[in-house]
């Protein structure tokens, strides 16, 4: 889990800093020099058909302060120098809930 700069769809020039899921592999990540996040929101009244909900015991592991969504329809490249900070881990068992949801929605099976 990070907080990262991630830019508003309708004003690419604009960011918001938010906690974002990265989902692209260290291997990607670091020879581009960028990240493939999942943007994380606290405003519960956003959550859409396959978004994940972190709750309970999982806010804090996560280093978040209040449940939250993971937006897994809407993953965003961003360059690592836009990451603010680590925050905390995501526990396995909500990162491969995230993960299978993303798959989901592009219609990928395993």
């Amino acid at each position: 889990m990070i907080s990262v700069a991630i830019p508003y769809t309708d004003d690419p020039d604009e960011s918001k800093k938010r906690p974002a899921m990265i989902i692209s592999p260290d291997v990607y990540n670091q020879s581009s020099g960028y990240v493939i996040v999942l943007p994380i929101t606290s405003n519960l009244g956003a959550k859409q058909p396959g978004d994940v909900s972190i709750v309970g015991q999982h806010i804090e592991a996560s280093g978040l302060k209040h449940p939250s969504i993971i937006k897994v329809g809407y993953p965003t490249t961003v360059d690592v120098s836009k990451i603010n900070r680590v925050m905390g881990t995501m526990p396995i068992s909500l990162y491969n809930e995230a993960w299978a949801a993303f798959l989901k929605i592009l219609e990928i099976t395993t």
